[in-house]
């Protein structure tokens, strides 16, 4: 049976953070570790199952809620700094690394790192810092950019100054919770689930994500690690066609990337499809858990690469469930 560890951190600035830690059966050493990272407005108890059957194929997950997010403490769904949320999920990592070291002696398993829209580009932006860090990049659905209607783009121009206005004014206009998945029932559980953030998404969130987004992408072609993403053809809330682009950007000789016909935004918690997307998850970590560079990745380092940031002041338009 596998080690579900529930437990809590505290962030930078003094937060409570809800932390999950899931392992192989008690005795059972890891084969490899993966941070997680959620998307925004939902929490992490969400991936119950997935982190289940990983954890049963012998890969450790450690992830938790950021901060305004499920159990975690702070306004909801609200991010005052992407850098700053980048920061938060190395410093889960390195509590990860931690971790492992002191209950698997010897040598460390491999680690990789990845999350779900939102959680996706964070993880992004947090393996760009240092690259050798890590085995494997994995993004699922990731919010590497989103399609903007006529509301988002005007707000997209006005972004900087809306955000500072009025930072927590929930203006960026939310995506209907029925593009997300086509279970009515999935539907019907996560609007009325309470920890979920349902509705529109604070001004300063949409214009952060959105900065966030556009240092990235200029900087796609910068990865060299290897890859693997996976997007619902028929997402609305993130773009499929903007994930084709980062791997097709990435410098990286090993990239795997799967459209799934149809899928909605979340094709990982989808019935029909959830359970062969983790299989392909498991081995894709399994084939590069091996070799050199999993050798050396050890999840934990000092960052090394490029500090995300710069002058983008643009907009508060990336909204929708990332």
């Amino acid at each position: 049976m596998v080690q579900v560890i529930e437990g809590e951190r505290a962030s930078a600035e003094g937060h409570k953070l809800f932390a999950v830690t899931v392992l192989p059966d008690a005795g059972q050493a890891p084969g490899a570790v993966l941070c997680w990272h959620h998307g925004v407005g939902e929490h992490i108890g969400r991936y119950e199952k997935v982190f289940a059957r990983l954890a049963q194929a012998g890969i450790a997950v450690y992830s938790g809620d950021i901060v305004g997010h499920g159990k975690s403490e702070g306004h909801r769904a609200y991010i005052e700094s992407y850098t700053d949320t980048v920061e938060e999920f190395l410093a889960l990592c390195e509590w990860a690394a931690a971790d492992v070291k002191a209950r698997y002696p010897g040598a460390a398993p491999p680690f990789f790192i990845g999350g779900h829209s939102l959680g996706g580009l964070v993880a992004a932006l947090a393996c760009h810092r240092d690259q050798t860090r890590w085995a494997g990049l994995m993004v699922c659905s990731p919010a590497m950019d989103v399609e903007m209607g006529l509301v988002l783009k005007i707000q997209a121009a006005l972004g900087g100054l809306l955000a500072a206005i009025a930072p927590r004014a929930r203006m960026v206009p939310a995506v209907d919770p029925k593009d997300m998945n086509p279970d009515p029932k999935c539907v019907e559980d996560y609007c009325n689930d309470p920890l979920n953030t349902v509705g529109n998404l604070p001004m300063r969130t949409g214009n952060e994500v959105l900065k966030a987004m556009r240092w990235l992408r200029a900087r796609w072609p910068d990865f060299t690690l290897p890859i693997y993403m996976h997007h619902g053809e028929g997402d609305k809330c993130t773009s499929p066609k903007a994930s084709q682009a980062f791997v097709a950007a990435a410098s990286s000789t090993d990239k795997t990337a799967n459209i799934v016909p149809g899928g909605y935004h979340e094709v990982l918690l989808t019935a029909g499809v959830a359970d062969t997307l983790t299989d392909n998850m498991i081995k894709w970590i399994k084939d590069h858990a091996t070799g050199p560079r999993a050798a050396a990745a050890s999840g934990a380092g000092t960052a090394a690469g490029a500090t995300e940031g710069g002058n983008a002041t643009a907009a508060a338009g990336a909204a929708a469930k990332m």
